[in-house]
């Protein structure tokens, strides 16, 4: 699991108040190092006990980055969360742009897609029906607003797209055994070669 969105929306704040709880760091930039982070996170789901890596790349939204290869970097995400701020509409403009140069091709068609306004805490200055669309536009099954300052959100929303790659990773294994299950029939007709499968 992994975000994207433009630098100074918040997400790596957004990271950082996952891993440290209540704490909110203004300064966080000594922190870095230049690394990409990645964080465990774990939650039980029913009887299940489900870990998530969650990865938080700072410094993303330059000119370099946004040249990078991001089907390689993404390809084995189960989902993927676009960050914009709700007081700088530009920011939500540019998750169109993160979405096209971050998602594309087959290799994508299961990966959850979330979109996530932060600084919630401020005045916000995007009307609710224009992010409507931008969801529609992506094809992200989630929204939230959050604040990682005051904690608004933060983990609730986290844990909502967990769930949701949980749910779509029982039912594609339940796909694959009703389909390991169901003999693969062959049958000739006038020379021609037909095979049932579970579609």
């Amino acid at each position: 699991m992994a975000d994207q969105g433009d630098p100074n929306v918040g997400k790596t704040s957004f990271f950082l108040r996952i891993r440290d709880g209540n704490k909110f760091c203004l300064d966080y930039s000594r922190l870095l190092n230049g690394h990409d982070w990645v964080l465990d996170y774990h939650m039980k789901i029913e009887d299940c006990d489900v870990t998530v890596q969650l990865c938080d790349m700072p410094g993303t939204g330059g000119d370099r980055y946004r040249l990078m290869n991001h089907n390689r970097l993404f390809l084995n995400a189960d989902a993927i969360i676009f960050m914009y701020s709700i007081e700088e509409r530009f920011t939500l403009e540019s998750v169109r742009d993160w979405y096209e140069n971050t998602v594309s091709g087959p290799n994508f068609d299961n990966c959850i897609l979330a979109l996530v306004g932060t600084k919630y805490d401020l005045l916000m200055e995007i009307e609710v029906h224009t992010i409507e669309e931008m969801c529609k536009e992506i094809g992200a099954k989630l929204h939230f607003f959050t604040s990682a300052k005051t904690g608004e959100m933060v983990k609730e929303s986290l844990e909502e797209v967990i769930m949701e790659v949980h749910k779509r990773s029982l039912e594609k294994r339940e796909l694959s055994v009703e389909g390991a299950s169901e003999p693969n029939v062959t049958l000739s007709e006038n020379n021609k070669t037909k095979k049932s499968r579970c579609s």
